[in-house]
C-alpha cells in the first residue's frame, strides 16, 4: 500500500507542477492477463520456462499534451495475480501446465510458507487524438517494460522438531517490449473524464532469474537467462481522469 500511495503522490506533485501545460492524470483499476516465456536454455536440455496468469490491481498514468491532436504518456501499473501457472518444455517436448502456488504449498508439514507474486507494468509512449465532443479517442504505441514475481518463503513452524530451517524460492521473468495504445474517455464534466484504456505488449526480449536459497547455504542456486523470446499481455484500465 506504501508503494501505491508513492506512486500517487508522485503523480499528483507532477501534474501540479506542469498544470499549465495540458497535463492529464488518470487513475484507475486494472486487470492484466498474460504469457510468456523465457529464451530457451541451451545448459539444461533446451528448457524453454512459460508462464500464464492474470490478475487485479491498478494503474496510474500521466499524459502531456504536445499539441490539440498529439499527447505523450507514462504509466505505472500492477496486478497482484493469486495463483499463475508455469510449464517446463524440454528437448522439444511441451510441458504440461502447472499451478505455481500449489506446487509450493506443503513442502513439509513441519514449514510455514508465505507465497507472494505480482505483474508490474511501466510504460511510455506517444498517441494521436480524435475529438467527438464529449468522447474522446487516442490511439498511439510505445514502449514498455514488464515483470513477473513470483516468490516463496519458507520458515520453521514452531512445534517443529527441527533445526532452524529457512527457504527462499523466486523467480522473475522480465521483459522488454513493444506497445499498443487504445484510450476512450467519455467527459462527465469539463475536466474529469471515466476511461477505459488498452495496453496490448508484444514482448521482444525477455531476463529471466530462478534463485533458491537454504539457510546455511553458502552458494545459492541461481539461474539466470537472457535473449530474444516473443511473448504478450495486455493490461487494461478503468478508471477516472483529471486534465489541468
Amino acid at each position: 500500500m506504501k508503494k501505491i500511495l508513492s506512486v500517487f503522490l508522485v503523480l499528483c506533485i507532477a501534474a501540479t507542477l506542469f498544470a499549465a501545460a495540458g497535463v492529464t492524470v488518470k487513475v484507475s483499476s486494472a486487470f492484466a492477463f498474460f504469457n510468456e516465456k523465457t529464451v530457451k536454455d541451451t545448459e539444461a536440455y533446451d528448457t524453454i520456462v512459460k508462464f500464464k496468469g492474470h490478475g487485479f490491481g491498478f494503474d496510474a498514468e500521466v499524459q502531456y499534451d504536445l499539441s490539440d491532436k498529439l499527447v505523450v504518456f507514462a504509466s505505472y501499473g500492477k496486478v497482484f495475480p493469486g495463483d499463475v501457472y508455469e510449464a517446463l518444455d524440454e528437448d522439444g517436448h511441451t510441458g504440461k501446465w502447472e499451478s505455481w502456488a500449489e506446487s509450493r504449498k506443503n513442502v513439509d508439514e513441519r514449514l510455514n510458507y508465505k507465497i507472494r507474486i505480482n505483474f508490474m507494468t511501466i510504460t511510455a509512449g506517444a498517441a494521436y487524438k480524435f475529438d467527438f465532443n464529449a468522447f474522446k479517442l487516442a490511439v498511439g504505441a510505445g514502449v514498455s517494460f514488464n515483470r513477473l514475481l513470483a516468490k516463496a518463503t519458507y520458515t520453521l513452524k514452531e512445534s517443529a522438531l527441527m533445526v532452524g530451517y529457512n527457504e527462499e524460492t523466486r523467480e522473475t521473468l522480465s521483459n522488454i517490449s513493444v506497445l499498443g495504445y487504445a484510450e476512450a474517455k467519455y467527459l462527465v464534466a469539463e475536466n474529469v473524464g471515466i476511461t477505459l484504456t488498452a495496453k496490448p505488449q508484444m514482448n521482444i526480449y525477455s531476463f529471466y532469474n530462478y534463485y533458491c536459497k537454504y539457510e546455511g547455504d553458502p552458494t545459492p542456486l541461481d539461474t539466470k537467462l537472457k535473449g530474444v523470446a516473443l511473448s504478450f499481455a495486455m493490461p487494461v484500465a478503468v478508471g477516472v481522469s483529471y486534465s489541468f
